[in-house]
């Protein structure tokens, strides 16, 4: 775009000091202006304390790494937290930059999902789910909003860039679509299901069904559309499967993760009802944030025909 150098989430993190595997000593200082994501955003913050810790999530003894206090520019205290280096960047033109296309990007899929669409788009059915003192409280107590893992929210950027900025479209067939990622989870899942913690597999039908829905409505930039349209007449012709979720894949349905939170709160649900759902997403976030490596390829993308925009 016009003033400043587009790009690559990929450009952004090589040139991070974390990257090159500098791990004994702190590569953020006490007192060091950062940039920080939080909520698949990127913000100005404040480094406070410095500190070696446990590393999160894991078993081994001695396991430790990095952790940062870090305050919000502009927030109020109550949202300062510890992070490790992967939630932060150098203050940097670079990342500032970034910053300001991440922006845009919200901005631009703010313009494109109105509130009149969203209401006219029929919001996902409330789960079927015992009554409320059955559920557990870990659901209960859940966030009303979803965190995507740092690696999800990099996917996003690129999944941007590489449409709105290289003009591509992800390449069809997918390897994985919709309906295999959510049957695995929900395969997954049968294996640990115990009956103190149950796990509500119809939901993964309505998410599938309620994808179905929205991908042409909220799912798809511009120059998707003559994709989306070619597709539909092979869907009519019986040249390929009749839902949605059985021929797009992982980038299309992270989307519709990204767009869910303000989804669910446009459509008035109890909150119970959306607690259940945002808990059983970022679920189904945190399976594919394990599986990202196999998911996500930058070979996903491919170049459009010279004749493909002639249909826009």
């Amino acid at each position: 775009m016009a003033g400043y150098t587009t790009l690559t989430f990929a450009d952004i993190i090589a040139q991070q000091p974390h990257s090159k595997g500098y791990a004994a000593a702190p590569v953020f200082v006490q007192g060091e202006k950062i940039f920080a994501f939080h909520q698949s955003m990127l913000y100005e913050a404040k480094i406070l304390k410095v500190e070696m810790r446990n590393k999160m999530n894991s078993t081994r003894l001695g396991d430790k790494e990095m952790y940062y206090f870090i305050h919000y520019q502009g927030w109020k205290t109550k949202w300062d937290e510890w992070v490790n280096d992967s939630r932060i960047l150098k203050y940097t033109d670079q990342n500032r930059d970034f910053q300001r296309q991440m922006r845009e990007l919200k901005e631009g899929s703010n313009k494109k999902r109105s509130l009149r669409k969203l209401r006219e788009l029929t919001p996902p059915p409330e789960p079927k789910k015992p009554c409320v003192e059955e559920i557990p409280e870990e659901i209960l107590d859940a966030p009303e909003t979803l965190e995507l893992p740092f690696i999800l929210q990099r996917v996003l950027a690129e999944d941007y860039d590489n449409i709105q900025n290289n003009k591509q479209v992800v390449t069809m067939p997918v390897q994985f679509t919709v309906f295999d990622i959510l049957q695995s989870f929900a395969d997954e899942k049968l294996q640990k299901n115990s009956e103190t913690n149950p796990f509500n597999f119809a939901i993964i039908s309505d998410i599938r069904a309620y994808f179905d829905q929205a991908l042409g409505t909220l799912l798809l930039y511009r120059i998707e559309r003559t994709q989306y349209q070619r597709i539909l007449a092979n869907m009519k012709a019986k040249k390929c499967p009749e839902a949605f979720s059985q021929i797009y894949g992982p980038q299309h349905l992270l989307r519709l993760f990204y767009l869910l939170p303000e989804i669910v709160e446009e459509a008035g649900m109890p909150r119970e009802s959306k607690n259940l759902i945002l808990y059983y997403v970022s679920e189904i976030l945190e399976y594919m944030e394990r599986n990202s490596p196999e998911l996500f390829s930058h070979k996903a993308y491919s170049n459009v025909p010279e004749d493909y925009f002639k249909d826009m």
